[in-house]
């Protein structure tokens, strides 16, 4: 006997249709099939960001993402509810319904795990979260659930919708010559929102949807102030493209999203971008065919051009690439390969095509995140989570070959899951990270010779879950920007260059 179609309207807190489809009624001809996980479906906007995160779990841990469930038809429903009980969702108001959640295994299925600690702090770059009814002090406590909230695929709300939509991955920060700073962060709803200080020292101001809505945006923005003082963002969609934004006059509103490039399809990872001195901006990402593709404008405030692959390369690259412009405008690209390393290319002169991606410096294995890169005076250094710690390389000049990766040694926890947020001050570069314990870990490294160095705990009062942001004000302060296990954007500074940080602040 076949089970009649749900009546959403009576059995659901939040009722929910997808186009024309009621939950757990939808054809599995308008799903997208999970490629390393026969019988699993989900919706395609889901599906393709869920490739790129497991790429980038799959150069963590070895494996692929062990799915054990996934869409779930009414049918489906109202066995596992016989089944499970209370467990499980009332038919027709289950998030497996939407073919927008799943359930996991191979270690994410336990609280605390090295599988699961990953998934929560970099799951939500790519559109997928750990819902707060599923932590261990939610209603639920669930593990192995995540649940796809990239937008973009055509749900007009969500299961359990928030007030306020919760910020789904780490935020992006900017300072201006004023000392004022700006924070953006992409959000549950698919939108980009921003906030800024009026003054420097100020509160931040109401956070604000950043260009046109529903953009379905998803991961970290790259945030440039141009030459001009305007403000210009791109930002990865959940369909695998790259969108810009900017101010129509400094300190103005944001202009509607428009896509950047053609032929911009297949994008995996958040960009990066820089403005070079002729005033032409170059935005970098890497793609679901594992190569690293640019597209940059024809000229100062003219149409951007067609996505070509940069380099060539044997390994497979994934995660967001790291970029640093030398003098003479020539650009550098770092990136994270799959088998977990780091590969570098650069254009010979500025304007030219890049060379060959090699690998960078010696005894770089077991890289477990993207690179971030800083650069002064032409020498570069790259830091990088390095299983339970951060790695770092440097150029012992300008120019010359990179060195040997040095391990900046084991804190009090493990920290090595998320890309370290690092700033430079004279003579040193302080790196800060996520730590398993939700705390943020910090350490200070000479610039030109880093060495391991002692980890202290960063702020106090906040469970952060994302990858941080970090930025250096005129007066030597550094501060420190992430998302808590709520979804809210948290910020700490030092008391004073030099000094201990504040307790987190929700901003």
């Amino acid at each position: 006997m076949v089970p009649s179609a749900p009546s959403q309207a009576a059995t659901c807190s939040q009722p929910l249709r997808w186009g024309t489809h009621e939950n757990g009624q939808i054809p599995l001809s308008e799903l997208s099939p999970i490629s390393w996980a026969p019988g699993q479906w989900v919706q395609p906007a889901a599906a393709a960001n869920l490739e790129s995160l497991n790429t980038a779990y799959r150069a963590r841990f070895g494996v692929n993402l062990a799915i054990t469930d996934s869409y779930r038809s009414y049918d489906a429903q109202v066995r596992t509810k016989a089944a499970k009980g209370n467990l499980a969702a009332t038919p027709g108001c289950s998030n497996h319904g939407w073919a927008r959640a799943l359930d996991l295994s191979g270690g994410i299925q336990d609280f605390g795990t090295a599988q699961f600690n990953w998934m929560r702090a970099n799951a939500p770059a790519y559109g997928w979260l750990h819902p707060a009814w599923a932590e261990p002090g939610g209603s639920k406590p669930e593990p192995w659930h995540w649940e796809y909230w990239g937008g973009g695929s055509g749900v007009t709300s969500v299961a359990e919708p928030e007030p306020v939509p919760l910020s789904l991955s780490a935020p992006t920060s900017i300072i201006d010559a004023a000392d004022r700073i700006s924070l953006y962060a992409t959000r549950t709803d698919g939108n980009l929102w921003g906030a800024s200080q009026a003054a420097a020292g100020a509160g931040l101001g109401a956070w604000q949807i950043i260009g046109s809505r529903d953009a379905g945006v998803v991961g970290r923005p790259a945030v440039l102030r141009l030459s001009s003082g305007i403000i210009a963002v791109y930002a990865r969609t959940s369909v695998g493209t790259i969108v810009g934004t900017n101010q129509t006059a400094v300190g103005g509103s944001f202009s509607a999203w428009t896509t950047i490039g053609a032929a911009g399809n297949g994008i995996a990872s958040d960009p990066v971008a820089t403005q070079l001195a002729s005033g032409v901006i170059a935005v970098y990402a890497t793609t679901v065919d594992g190569r690293v593709a640019g597209t940059s404008q024809s000229a100062a405030g003219g149409a951007f051009g067609t996505w070509t692959n940069i380099g060539s390369s044997t390994r497979a690259l994934v995660g967001r690439p790291a970029l640093v412009r030398y003098s003479g405008d020539r650009i550098g690209l770092f990136a994270w390969t799959a088998d977990g390393h780091v590969a570098q290319t650069a254009q010979p002169v500025a304007g030219s095509a890049f060379s060959a991606w090699t690998e960078l410096g010696t005894g770089g294995g077991g890289i477990t995140t993207e690179p971030t890169a800083t650069i002064t005076g032409d020498r570069v250094t790259v830091f990088a989570g390095a299983g339970s710690t951060v790695a770092t390389v440097t150029q012992p000049t300008a120019g010359a070959p990179f060195g040997a990766w040095i391990n900046l040694g084991s804190g009090p926890v493990a920290a090595g899951d998320t890309t370290p947020a690092v700033i430079a001050s004279p003579g040193l570069y302080s790196a800060y990270v996520l730590g398993s314990d939700r705390n943020v870990w910090g350490t200070s490294v000479s610039s030109t010779a880093p060495a391991r160095g002692g980890w202290a705990q960063i702020g106090s009062g906040a469970a952060l879950a994302t990858a941080l942001t970090g930025i250096r004000t005129s007066g030597g302060v550094n501060c420190v920007y992430g998302a808590d296990t709520n979804g809210t954007v948290v910020g700490s500074c030092q008391t004073g260059p030099g000094g201990p940080f504040s307790g987190w602040v929700a901003l």
